[in-house]
């Protein structure tokens, strides 16, 4: 039988809370929403309440923003797993950084909260979820990934690497400040090793880290990547992109 998970919701938009709350009723039995709120402080006192095992936080809210609710649970050792939920990207790098287990991008898609509920079930089979400290465990296993190379191996920071491209049964990794690594997985192995994270296959040859999309030219089948003073432009390919939440499949 599968695992539910209970959520609190806290939206400043009463259409974006009422989007999500459909969307989880009707699309994921596995996920059960306790409240939606959007008032911080509220909102902490319904956490400390229910002991939600994911919270579902918009950043924008009143005078706290969610990486002030974030600090303020963590301070009371009551944070549950955080999805924050948004629709700017800028705060995605920081957002990791404070442990939470996914950034999603509104309006939210039935795409999104699959992979959130696959986590929550990885982690829990793993025996990494424990009652309201899961995101102290997360945090941690954001901070770096390890990769074999030819010579040894390295450890790269999901944040640090912004796409990935094919080179037979190797894979070349293109990480920030224009840095390259060659590493000893073909693109199949790296798509699962990738597949909990926010990386997207959208060709034979590249995968991409969704924090450093900023466009997709459906008349060019072109996805553009920025990051500091770096635009990559990549070409997909419609069979791996169609049913993303993109929208960029027929």
């Amino acid at each position: 039988m599968n695992k539910t998970f209970s959520a609190v919701i806290v939206e400043k938009e009463d259409k974006d809370s009422k989007h999500l709350i459909k969307l989880i009723s009707e699309e994921l039995s596995g996920i059960k929403v306790l409240s939606a709120l959007k008032d911080s402080c509220a909102a902490i006192r319904k956490i400390h309440q229910k002991h939600p095992d994911i919270l579902f936080l918009d950043v924008e809210l009143d005078k706290r923003n969610a990486f002030d609710i974030i600090n303020e649970l963590k301070r009371d050792n009551h944070l549950p797993s955080v999805v924050l939920v948004t629709k700017n990207r800028k705060y995605a790098v920081e957002a990791f950084k404070a442990g939470v287990i996914d950034y999603l991008i509104k309006p939210i898609q039935k795409e999104d909260l699959e992979r959130v509920y696959s986590k929550l079930i990885f982690y829990h089979k793993k025996d990494i979820y424990k009652e309201y400290h899961f995101p102290k465990v997360t945090a941690e296993y954001y901070q770096k990934l390890r990769f074999n190379t030819r010579s040894g191996y390295i450890l790269v920071a999901p944040d640090e690497l912004i796409y990935c491209e094919s080179d037979g049964n190797y894979s070349v990794l293109h990480l920030k400040k224009e840095i390259r690594k060659v590493i000893c997985m073909n693109l199949n192995k790296l798509t699962e090793k990738l597949s909990m994270y926010r990386f997207k296959r959208i060709s034979r040859y590249h995968i991409i880290n969704e924090i450093f999309l900023n466009e997709v030219d459906r008349s060019k089948q072109e996805c553009t990547l920025s990051c500091n003073n770096q635009t990559i432009k990549l070409k997909y390919s419609p069979k791996y992109m169609n049913g993303t939440s993109w929208g960029v499949g027929s």
